[in-house]
């Protein structure tokens, strides 16, 4: 088998090593939260428009006149819409329970190694935008304590939630499993299209002209104009908003399996932005794969703008011939921080730059990173 040619220079791997390092720091204070998107599941379940694609067939059989996506014109938020309306409700809901259950094993390796971090309490919690329950079959296999998953919906008990947000703060309280946008189970909680996030964020991605004053002022609109323009001026703050709001301002997220180009996760930091200006501070870690260099031209243009606005660190992961980049990526951030038997541990196919104890630290981390390490050993 060849070995795909190294597509960073050396100059680059040392600046993906020192961010990759203040990731390590993050997750061994245990102050850090994941985010994980739908490449941490996506060997086991379609991703977002390979999804969308099955939609489609279903749909096409009731309605033969209905447009393919690149048909259509629209944007991946309105054609899930488009097809939700073909669907009818009750059979779109059943697609995506049909496609999202569990089913065989439940995970996979590397779902195990994310977990450990859960269980050993390097990360307070893990927020999903899956519909799926893989994360919990893997935290079931590591842990002696039940997976618990969290969800909103109208009709779910609040203190479920509640619960969650406490259990960020204390250590003897099981760590949990947070379906931002829904679990396959529970229609209510599916966030899938423009008028599912519209609904649950409380606002639209454009605003138009003017300013709700100016609407109103002269009156004669509705009740439900005004719940309408209340969206439209992004005025209306719903637990989604809130709560998600809350994360970025508030805690160190780690994204894995992101790739950040969901339009209200941007809208939201936009929103943070305005609020707290965060420039300069290096906040959140978003983890990239690259395959070609185009992929890893566009990333890091991508990390400069993300930098810059919202205080989000990227760090960059070559995948290689057998597409276990992710895998031994998170293996051996586990091997860093996380201290175990050699034979739960999962040896990555890339040399480090240099070993563990060699590494260049910001200044003024390293002791702090040493008194963690040895803390962490002692446990």
């Amino acid at each position: 088998m060849t070995t795909s040619p190294q597509l960073f220079s050396p100059e680059e791997l040392r600046e993906n090593e020192h961010v990759r390092q203040g990731l390590i720091n993050l997750l061994a204070s245990g102050e850090g939260m994941f985010m994980a998107g739908a490449g941490c599941t996506a060997t086991l379940f379609p991703p977002w428009a390979a999804f969308l694609g099955r939609l489609y067939t279903e749909a096409k059989e009731k309605d033969p006149e209905i447009p393919d996506f690149v048909s259509s014109g629209d944007d991946y938020l309105t054609y899930a819409d488009r097809l939700k309306m073909a669907l009818g409700k009750e059979d779109y809901y059943r697609l995506i329970y049909a496609n999202f259950r569990s089913r065989g094993k439940g995970h996979e390796r590397v779902h195990e190694t994310i977990c450990r971090f859960l269980h050993y309490k390097k990360v307070k919690a893990i927020i999903t935008t899956n519909y799926d329950q893989v994360l919990e079959s893997a935290l079931n296999v590591v842990s002696e304590n039940r997976a618990e998953s969290v969800w909103i919906e109208d009709n779910i008990e609040k203190a479920m939630i509640f619960e969650f947000l406490l259990s960020l703060n204390d250590d003897q309280t099981a760590r949990r499993i947070f379906h931002f946008h829904g679990i396959c189970h529970q229609k209510d909680s599916i966030i899938l299209s423009r008028s599912e996030y519209e609904s649950k964020y409380g606002f639209r991605l454009q605003t138009p002209p003017g300013s709700i004053y100016d609407t109103i002022k002269d009156g004669g609109i509705s009740q439900e104009q005004f719940t309408e323009l209340m969206k439209d001026f992004a005025i209306e703050w719903t637990i989604h908003r809130k709560l998600l709001w809350s994360f970025f301002a508030t805690r160190r997220l780690i994204f894995l399996g992101f790739s950040l180009d969901d339009p209200y996760f941007n809208k939201m930091l936009e929103f943070v932005k305005t609020d707290l200006h965060p420039h300069g501070y290096s906040i959140h870690y978003l983890i990239l794969r690259v395959v070609t260099e185009a992929d890893k031209t566009r990333a890091k243009d991508r990390s400069k703008y993300l930098k810059k606005n919202f205080g989000i660190e990227t760090i960059l992961y070559q995948e290689n011939e057998t597409n276990t980049g992710f895998e031994n990526f998170i293996a051996d951030l586990e091997n860093a921080v996380i201290p175990g038997p050699p034979d739960r541990k999962i040896a990555g196919e890339e040399e480090k730059l240099e070993e563990k104890d060699e590494e260049k630290l910001d200044d003024g981390d390293e002791e702090v990173t040493k008194m963690l390490i040895e803390k962490n050993r002692r446990k």
